[in-house]
């Protein structure tokens, strides 16, 4: 997923609140972050939490921070993942998928695909809720926001 969140600070400030908190340690409310923030504005964030059954995911997250017409603009990409409704979707098909498999004759493909399946599902849910998260954290740190800010009107 594509994003442009837009911010009232400089780009410097920005870079340097995004590489304050990447030193931060972890903590229960806020995970640690991995990453790096240039000077040139261009960065990568990375968190690394427990996505299900005792397994974590890694999700990164990239973009660069330009400054445009007297406003500071981040523009960026972040893994989607599956949203919840699809994640319920991909887990109820994947024991149809199998037992088809195993119906038609072949059991070891069957294992081999609801394996799959499962790997798939935990990548994508570590990516819905990560990318969320970073992208929160982003806009915390540089006090960004998806919404253009208002044009002042002129003076009467």
């Amino acid at each position: 997923m594509r994003y442009t969140l837009y911010s009232e600070r400089p780009v410097a400030e920005c870079v340097k609140a995004l590489n304050e908190r990447i030193a931060q340690p972890g903590a229960a409310s806020r995970p640690k972050m991995d990453g790096k923030a240039e000077k040139s504005g261009a960065f990568t964030l990375g968190m690394k939490a427990p996505v299900a059954l005792g397994f974590r995911r890694q999700t990164w997250i990239e973009g660069q921070i330009v400054r445009e017409g007297g406003q500071t603009t981040i523009y960026g990409s972040a893994p989607d993942g599956l949203n919840p409704q699809r994640q319920r979707q991909l887990l109820i098909a994947t024991p149809f998928v199998a037992a088809f498999l195993t119906l038609t004759g072949a059991p070891v493909p069957a294992v081999v695909v609801a394996g799959l399946m499962v790997f798939l599902w935990l990548i994508l849910r570590g990516d819905y809720f990560n990318s969320d998260r970073l992208l929160l954290e982003l806009e915390r740190q540089c006090r960004a926001s998806p919404k253009p800010p208002k044009k002042p009107n002129g003076k009467k």
